[in-house]
């Protein structure tokens, strides 16, 4: 890449692989052995398409592991394996219409007869009207565990949107209802809590659909002055100051291009860059790192006459350098594109990186993780 990159000086000291992507989803599972029994239609809560299709995706299945990104204002954040041996509902809601701030306190008034060694309440707030929940939960009675999802990844897994919505888990660790009327919550834990735990029983995680996708592109030759990662888990993410707002890359193919303001070839690069971040808007996640300190960031925009406003994708600096070591990069421009699940799919100088090889990436990644109409937190964080 003689001419076409610049060198970047890293200490043989810090070139150590700092740890893995955790954005692996659950590994496929053996379907259960027994579907959860359809559900009486007089107990369902009206809802539209997809979002009556997208929570009954879970049903006769163990739920999502809680994120990690999840907040806990009031206590330990919870586990499902502590949870075992009890009914669970999990009741969505926002602070920011009147109907989703009533949502958990009518929840709890219709459980409320039933003893907390039998049953746990979980208010989920997504990730709408949380500028006023604080200010809320202040002046509330409200007196049940809070989980506040801020990105909607968790969301997402639930199939959970806008409307609140109620999810029900058995004690045995299973999903059996989803989107419950009055009626039918009261009618279906009052049944749940009569049914005997089984500490043996072993829920089964949502298989994958299993599709005919077509098959992540492979690519063969050098990488230039950098370790060979295509294929492997990717670094782990790590920046220390953001100059745009910070994304959400939840669901999304990640590209992350490493620059600096100094960098001739890098500049040259970003016109290119800026067009696969127009092209993929809604798919692919862009984000160009550099590990300069604020200070000479901001004397190279100066110097270089760089508009921040000229970046039609996400920018973030790490003076330590954390992923380009990671990776060993030696050179600038440098780019990883990394799929949903946190591996790298294509690595190398980013103005070789064309839109039909980001789109071949971007087809394979939504195809393997089936139907992406249930990642709609993340779409509209896009």
């Amino acid at each position: 890449m003689t001419g076409t990159c610049c060198r970047v000086c890293l200490p043989a000291s810090c070139l150590a692989v700092l740890g893995l992507f955790l954005l692996a989803g659950d590994p496929p599972a053996a379907s259960p052995t027994k579907k959860a029994d359809q559900t009486d239609p007089r107990w369902l809560e009206p809802l539209e398409e997809p979002d009556r299709a997208c929570l009954e995706e879970l049903i006769g299945y163990a739920p999502p592991a809680f994120t990690s990104d999840l907040r806990w204002p009031r206590g330990e954040p919870m586990t499902w394996e502590r949870l075992r041996g009890k009914v669970v509902v999990v009741q969505s809601w926002t602070s920011k219409t009147p109907a989703g701030r009533k949502a958990p306190a009518r929840t709890a008034k219709v459980l409320g007869k039933h003893d907390a060694n039998d049953l746990q309440l979980i208010a989920l707030h997504t990730p709408e009207g949380l500028g006023s929940i604080e200010r809320f939960l202040g002046l509330s009675k409200l007196d049940v565990p809070v989980a506040i999802d801020p990105t909607g990844a968790f969301c997402d897994q639930l199939g959970i949107y806008e409307e609140p919505v109620t999810i029900v888990v058995d004690r045995n660790g299973v999903v059996r209802y989803t989107g419950l009327s009055t009626r039918g919550l009261t009618q279906a834990v009052a049944s749940l809590v009569q049914t005997p735990f089984d500490p043996l029983a072993k829920p089964a995680s949502r298989p994958r659909q299993q599709l005919d996708y077509p098959a992540f592109p492979t690519f063969q030759g050098s990488v230039g002055r950098a370790l060979d990662v295509r294929g492997k888990p990717a670094p782990q993410f790590a920046v220390e100051h953001w100059i745009t707002e910070r994304p959400n890359a939840a669901g999304k193919v990640l590209l992350v291009d490493f620059w600096a303001t100094w960098c001739p070839p890098c500049r040259r690069s970003i016109p290119h860059v800026n067009e696969l971040a127009d092209r993929f808007r809604d798919e692919v996640c862009v984000i160009g790192v550099s590990n300069e300190t604020p200070a000479k960031f901001q004397a190279g925009l100066r110097r270089y006459r760089l508009d921040p406003k000229g970046f039609r994708y996400s920018l973030a600096l790490d003076p330590a350098a954390r992923m380009q070591r990671a990776i060993r990069s030696q050179t600038i421009p440098h780019a990883l594109v990394i799929d949903s699940e946190g591996i790298v799919r294509w690595q190398g100088y980013p103005p070789t990186l064309t839109a039909e090889i980001l789109g071949q990436i971007v087809a394979a990644d939504q195809a393997r993780n089936g139907s992406l109409t249930c990642q709609r937190w993340a779409a509209r964080s896009g």
